[in-house]
This record gives structure tokens, sequence and C-alpha cells, in this order.
């Protein structure tokens, strides 16, 4: 059985040839496990919950996206405080998936 960080290095992998739905279960998975190891808080599942988020949202899958990358900012902000560069790149997505003119092709916020 493999870990929770193969299957996200996997995960990448496929995610990088544009494979996005093989990446989307390597990266559920991923996360699944790495939440029964860690708990549900613990800032080891940012990069988890930060590529199943990225790749949701370029599935266009957007409530998915936004309760996953709710998430990451939760526990990154913990860590990292409000002012971090990434969280705010993060929330600007957020708010963008909100958008009724929003696209996983727009290329002022990009998902992938």
């Amino acid at each position: 059985m493999k870990t929770a960080s193969e299957l996200l290095t996997l995960g990448e992998a496929y995610e990088e040839k544009g494979d996005y739905l093989k990446a989307q279960r390597l990266y559920r998975k991923a996360l699944t496990i790495q939440e029964k190891v860690s708990g549900l808080e613990d800032p080891v599942l940012a990069p988890f919950l930060y590529n199943l988020g990225f790749i949701q949202c370029a599935l266009d899958n957007n409530a998915d996206a936004t309760q996953l990358l709710e998430r990451y900012i939760a526990i990154q902000q913990k860590q990292l405080g409000n002012e971090d560069e990434d969280i705010a790149e993060v929330r600007q997505l957020i708010a963008s998936l909100s958008s009724p003119l929003w696209s996983s092709t727009d290329p002022e916020v990009s998902c992938a």
C-alpha cells in the first residue's frame, strides 16, 4: 500500500500530464489516508488540500474546490498568519469561484 505522500507525488505527475481525473482520485485517496494518520486540522494536510482543491477547480467542481481551499487557508493561517501571499492568492481564487462570470479558462485566475 502506498503512503499518502507517495500518492500525492503520483497525483502531481498525472496532473502535470493533464490527466486531472486520475490526479483527482489519487489526491482524494492521499488526503483520506493522511487525515486518518494526522487528524483533520494538522498542518501536514496543507499540500493535500491545496492540490485537491486546485484539481477540483480545474475540473469546474467549484463547491468542492472552495471547501478544500478554505480548509487549506484555515490551516495555513495558523502557521503563516493572515498576510501570507499564498493565502491571499487562494482567497482571490475562492472569491472568483463564486463569481457567475468565472471560468476555469480565465487567464486572470488560474486553477492549474
